[in-house]
């Protein structure tokens, strides 16, 4: 749990890295920062996911 504030900042002309997939044994906020960062919410869920969206 030792997120630091600066990835919660908007996107910025920099290119972010490939976030890095975390191990089996990560926490869930390990993994859920991990797909937040992966698949960024843009109006859109998962990719390829219709779930609750008409």
């Amino acid at each position: 749990m030792d997120e630091t504030p600066e990835t919660v900042a908007p996107e910025t002309t920099e290119q972010k890295p490939e976030p890095v997939e975390p191990g089996p044994d990560a926490s869930v906020d390990a993994w859920v920062h991990y797909i937040n960062q992966k698949y960024p919410r843009h109006g859109v869920t998962a990719p390829g996911s219709h779930m609750g969206r008409r």
